[in-house]
């Protein structure tokens, strides 16, 4: 394997760690609203039940997050 093939792939797999465990991505495919509820994961709970829902976080990645959820 020659020297630019191997930075190219030592690239690839730096460049998929840091996708993988990028927190905007990671709230986008577990946090979504639908037909009128909240889901997160596994978990539905009803919009029309609350009249203000709250994020809050901490650490490194929370206001990522946060934004996320936001959005």
């Amino acid at each position: 394997m020659k020297l630019s093939e191997a930075r190219e792939n030592a690239r690839a797999i730096f460049q998929a760690g840091v996708k993988a465990v990028d927190p905007v991505q990671a709230v986008k495919e577990h946090v979504a609203v639908r037909d009128g509820r909240l889901m997160i994961g596994d978990r539905a709970y009803e919009l029309s039940f609350f009249d203000n829902i709250y994020a809050f976080g901490a650490g490194k990645a929370a206001a990522a997050m946060a934004s996320a959820v936001e959005e």
